[in-house]
């Protein structure tokens, strides 16, 4: 699994959707291309997200722009023996997550 320190976390992340993004970039980053099978036939790709806007009658201004975030994570077979789900997560890379990324 990529390992990380709570202190790589950037300092203006305060809330769980700036982390919810964070996690989804980072993830993006390190697995956009990685693929998994999903049914023993079709390989789903790990990481999927990006920045669309939304569609609202009138101002264009006011249109809201989402981060649209999908993560295929695989689970342990057992998961729900496990109090916790996120201790069901299995590795999917080990690589480091960039400097760039992290608190500067």
């Amino acid at each position: 699994m990529t390992a990380f320190n709570t202190s790589d976390i950037p300092s203006d992340i305060d809330t769980m959707e700036k982390l919810a993004v964070w996690v989804a970039e980072v993830m993006l980053h390190l697995n956009g291309e990685t693929r998994i099978q999903d049914d023993g036939r079709n390989f789903d790709i790990v990481a999927q997200g990006g920045v669309y806007q939304g569609s609202v009658a009138g101002d264009p201004d006011q249109t809201p722009w989402y981060h649209v975030i999908r993560l295929n994570l695989p689970l342990l077979r057992d998961y729900r023996s496990y109090d916790e789900i996120w201790d069901a997560a299995q590795e999917i890379s080990t690589e480091s997550i960039p400097s760039s990324m992290k608190t500067a």
